[in-house]
C-alpha cells in the first residue's frame, strides 16, 4: 500500500545503516530473499498497535496481562 512506501523506505534505510550497506543494496538484498512482504507487515502491525494503545485507556491490571 502507498500509506507504507515511506515507512518502508525509513525501515530499509535503518537495516541498511545498521549493517553498513547501502538502501539500493539493502533492498536488492531484502527483495531476492522474498522479506519485502515481511517487513511490510511487521510496519502495519506496529502502526496498528500504536493506534490501540493511543486510542484504548488501558488499565493498569490490563498492563500486568499484557506484560507476562
Amino acid at each position: 500500500s502507498d500509506l507504507t512506501g515511506p515507512e518502508l523506505k525509513r525501515r530499509v534505510e535503518s537495516l541498511a545503516a545498521q549493517h553498513g550497506m547501502a538502501y539500493e543494496k539493502a533492498m536488492s538484498e531484502l527483495d531476492k530473499k522474498g522479506a519485502i512482504p515481511q517487513l511490510v507487515d511487521e510496519i502495519q502491525v506496529a502502526k496498528v498497535l500504536d493506534f490501540l494503545t493511543s486510542n484504548a485507556n488501558v488499565e493498569t491490571s490490563s498492563e500486568a496481562e499484557l506484560n507476562r
